[in-house]
């Protein structure tokens, strides 16, 4: 069983050799009433967290809560200790045979979509934790949420580049990189939406701006969206568009600009017309702590239409979780192709890979990242449950940093 993070439970061997860490905690569940003050306590303490739950556990189904900038991962299928996993899921629950053929990966892909969702796009919030129909895992990385910032392609970009802001990558974005009004700049600069996006021809088309007009005199690139091109007139694109094609290119470009200490990262670009694209990319992409940008159609029209950012999975429902850039919640859609029998279906994806293992971020700033919206969680009384204590490192940041990241090396091997 692969581990992306060291906890009592099973590592004590390199506790002796190296100091002790602050880690993600660990629980060992055995009631709902457990697992319901688990999970209320892993959407409050700051921290990675996972929870394993024995296979003779009887438990009721119930709704997981999320603290955005932390990952959380459920199993089951444990034994009544939760030191050994007795086995992993068969992902029945994913697609086998294609129900609708895409389109060819050569041909080009436009994100149209704006600030509001298409009516057609409908949206689940919220997926029932069932643990009682065979082996499951669920993990969700702690990706921030941000809302539509002049074109769902460079947000969905930013979302992304968040979750490894805070993880090592610090250069990537202003301030702290899971609060949007800091990095709003960096998702799309006033310099950006002043000449490519007046005059606003969201509604009407494409009207003429500084990349036709003036391209001489306009401003050095600063923001994720400069480097996608959108909006650019030029391109035949209206206010918010982006080429699928440029998502690439303006990642490496981006993160160079940046930082060029960062020029060492790696990307990869997944079809599902191709069969490139598959549950075991997304598992294998989830469980490295790498969260992707997946290209959908959010209003089952047949065509691409919408960027986001996908963030987990749930080998039981075989369902994918994603950040819109529409709302503050984690949404859930089934992981399959595109089709106009449904919505969010999957045209292609990107992995992004910045060369070195995930480290935990530190605690949130005392300012919520985004107003709560469209997301009504129930709330559980809190349960005391038992959980692994790290203990208290002695050892300076720099020190906790390279161990960090040599742990997570020598664990993801």
């Amino acid at each position: 069983m692969r581990q992306t993070r060291l906890t009592t439970l099973y590592a004590g061997f390199l506790l002796l050799a190296l100091p002790a860490l602050s880690l993600a905690d660990t629980f060992c569940i055995h009631t709902t009433e457990e697992l319901k003050a688990a999970l209320e306590t892993a959407a409050t303490n700051q921290q990675n967290d996972e929870i394993r739950i024995p296979d003779d556990a009887i438990l009721d189904p119930v709704i997981p809560h999320y603290e955005t900038g932390y990952d959380l991962v459920i199993e089951n299928g444990y034994d009544w200790d939760c030191r050994e996993r007795l086995y992993e899921p068969d992902n029945r629950s994913v697609p086998k045979q294609p129900e609708f053929k895409s389109a060819l990966p050569d041909e080009p892909q436009l994100v149209t979509s704006g600030p509001v969702p298409p009516p057609q796009a409908k949206m689940k919030t919220k997926t029932v934790l069932d643990v009682s129909g065979g082996a499951m895992t669920q993990k969700v990385l702690g990706v921030p949420a941000f809302f539509w910032h002049h074109g769902c392609g460079p947000t969905a970009a930013a979302m992304l580049l968040a979750y490894w802001d805070v993880r090592g990558m610090p250069n990537l974005l202003d301030g702290d990189g899971r609060v949007q009004s800091n990095v709003n700049e960096n998702i799309a600069s006033s310099a950006h939406y002043n000449e490519y996006s007046l005059p606003r021809d969201d509604r009407i088309e494409v009207q003429p701006d500084y990349s036709e007009l003036n391209p001489a005199n306009t401003h050095a690139d600063n923001s994720i969206a400069d480097f996608m091109h959108t909006s650019w007139s030029s391109e035949n694109l209206r206010y918010g568009w982006t080429w699928a094609s440029d998502v690439l290119p303006a990642l490496r470009a981006y993160t160079t600009f940046r930082d060029n200490s960062y020029d060492s990262v790696r990307y990869d670009m997944y079809y599902w017309a191709d069969g490139s694209m598959s549950w075991d990319v997304l598992v294998r992409e989830i469980d490295q702590g790498r969260p992707m940008i997946f290209l959908v159609d959010s209003d089952a029209d047949g065509w691409t239409d919408h960027m986001i950012t996908a963030i987990g999975y749930n080998s039981a429902t075989g369902e994918y979780a994603f950040r819109d850039t529409w709302s503050s919640a984690v949404r859930w859609a089934k992981f399959r192709e595109m089709s106009t029998s449904y919505p969010w279906g999957i045209y292609g994806g990107w992995s992004y890979d910045p060369g070195f293992a995930p480290l935990e971020p530190p605690p949130p700033p005392d300012s919520p990242t985004q107003e709560e919206t469209a997301q009504e969680e129930e709330s559980e009384p809190e349960q005391n449950v038992e959980q692994a204590t790290p203990q208290q490192s002695s050892a300076s940041p720099a020190q906790q940093q390279a161990i960090m990241i040599v742990i997570n090396r020598f664990l993801l091997k």
